[in-house]
């Protein structure tokens, strides 16, 4: 993985752990879900690549 798509895919973790601070509670659960995959998915791609 590139620093580049790593850098999207942080941004896009920041929109969702964002977003699960509102709207209502399943959006907010689904959210707080999405970011912590990718979050997962982040520490995996960043420990392969040192």
């Amino acid at each position: 993985m590139t620093n580049d798509q790593i850098t999207l895919l942080e941004d896009k973790l920041n929109i969702w752990r964002e977003a699960s601070k509102t709207g209502t509670f399943e959006l907010r659960d689904y959210y707080r879900r999405c970011a912590d995959a990718l979050e997962e998915c982040l520490h995996e791609a960043i420990e392969g690549k040192a």
